[in-house]
């Protein structure tokens, strides 16, 4: 993969936040980008906790990388990183986004919490955590692709309706699935600042987010700075993780070698069929051999 690749990979991805196709705040870096910082990150637990009546207090918050990446300069960037929330009683809050949101992406939530919650039990003595400390995994997503019968099948709690899922989640580890796209409506009880994070994370447009922020709202203007500085970094035009520009230049690879072995197995086709033609018309294998290429063994086959 020469650097050219890598640089155009490097601008689809930023091309993509921007297109207009899906709400930018559902970019899942961008989001993480936004609510790393502190007050941020507290005004999200603020709006959840006065939503679900539960003590979601932030705590301590901290960053963790995806993957570290030793990459070129080209692609030298260090902002691949999951937010992990603390709060005050001891519960491990962790936050996704998705554009779409099945059963790939309900399946690494599910990875991450199961490995969020192993590593909680393993420390458990040393961290102070309680026994009843839970953790949870809260993902944005889109309502349009995401089904309710998905979302009981997997025991994920619909924020709007928080009834309990088919699927019963144990005490220690809890999903919840947030439309994004449901701020217009009254399904959040009309809880402003839950509504209000919601809208600014529909938007799909630069422009859109920058009407919102122009009324003097904080959440609203500290959300652009934050989403305007992460865009502005060269360094971020990348992929999201090295996860994603692996499976990229794999996707690649792997088109190339089907190519090869589809123009491959094309080309050895045609050559059976002449060969075929020419056995029926009586033509020796020694010189049907030679003239198509094909072993005499093959050709003894098809005789």
């Amino acid at each position: 993969m020469n650097t050219n690749r890598k640089i155009k990979i490097k601008q689809n991805r930023r091309d993509k936040i921007l297109s207009g196709k899906y709400p930018i705040m559902l970019d899942d870096q961008i989001f993480k980008n936004v609510f790393r910082h502190k007050k941020m990150a507290k005004y999200l637990l603020d709006a959840l906790s006065d939503y679900l009546h539960i003590n979601l207090k932030y705590g301590s918050i901290r960053c963790e990388p995806q993957k570290l990446d030793m990459a070129d300069s080209v692609l030298k960037q260090d902002y691949y990183r999951d937010i992990v929330i603390t709060t005050d009683t001891g519960d491990i809050l962790l936050f996704e986004s998705y554009t779409t949101f099945g059963l790939k992406q309900y399946r690494k939530s599910e990875a991450y919490l199961d490995r969020v919650s192993s590593s909680r039990f393993e420390k458990n003595n040393k961290d102070n955590f309680a026994e009843d400390n839970k953790v949870i995994c809260f993902n944005f997503v889109p309502r349009k692709g995401t089904k309710k019968n998905f979302i009981k099948k997997y025991g994920i709690v619909d924020l709007e309706t928080l009834k309990e899922p088919y699927k019963k989640i144990n005490d220690y580890k809890q999903m919840y699935i947030v439309f994004v796209d449901s701020y217009e409506t009254e399904v959040y009880n009309k809880d402003e600042r839950l509504l209000e994070i919601l809208d600014f994370m529909n938007r799909k447009s630069m422009s859109e987010l920058e009407n919102l922020a122009k009324g003097g709202n904080w959440f609203m203007e500290q959300a652009l700075k934050f989403v305007d500085a992460y865009l502005a970094n060269d360094a971020n035009k990348g992929y999201g993780s090295q996860y994603d520009l692996d499976v990229e230049i794999a996707r690649e690879e792997g088109e190339k070698v089907g190519r090869k072995a589809g123009i491959k197995a094309g080309i050895k086709s045609e050559k059976m069929s002449t060969a075929r033609k020419m056995l029926e018309k009586g033509m020796g294998l020694d010189l049907t051999a030679e003239l198509t290429g094909l072993s005499v063994e093959v050709l003894e086959k098809l005789r």
